[in-house]
């Protein structure tokens, strides 16, 4: 199988992954007792306390919704009963309550394009070698000509 040929197959997978995650829509979880904590380059950091514990990935893009105000960030990190988050608006020092909703199919879409740079040539070449193929290649052959067994 040429490298070109796996990129394919996974950004085809990745595809199946990211319909079903949007058919299912990003998941409502509420945060409570909000703290703003600082703000940094436009992005206003707050830490909020969770109704159930969660294991989200770090970077992870959100939507948030506080008293009918709607705002997008990330996830700074997620461990236990806490979130700290990055958003793009201000809701004031303190927050009662609130709905945040996780949308792991941007993630998903962003490993997608990550993979068709590095077939295109746009990306690290040597990395996406090692990655894909192992630590050394035994071809001096450029990599989408290389055949993955």
């Amino acid at each position: 199988m040429l490298v070109k040929d796996a990129v394919d197959v996974f950004c085809q997978a990745l595809e199946i992954e990211i319909k079903c995650a949007q058919e299912t829509g990003g998941k409502a979880y509420r945060i409570m007792d909000g703290q703003f904590i600082t703000t940094d380059k436009a992005t206003y950091i707050y830490l909020f306390n969770l109704e159930v514990e969660l294991s989200i990935v770090d970077d992870s893009p959100i939507r948030v919704e506080i008293e009918g105000k709607k705002s997008e960030g990330q996830i700074i990190y997620c461990e236990n009963f806490e979130i700290l988050i990055a958003l793009d608006d201000y809701f004031g020092q303190s927050v009662v309550q609130g709905n945040m909703y996780c949308e792991p199919w941007k993630l998903l879409e962003g490993l997608q394009n990550r993979l068709r740079e590095i077939e295109q040539g746009k990306g690290n070449v040597d990395l996406a070698k090692k990655q894909l193929i192992g630590k050394h290649l035994m071809t001096s052959y450029p990599l989408p000509n290389v055949v993955l067994i």
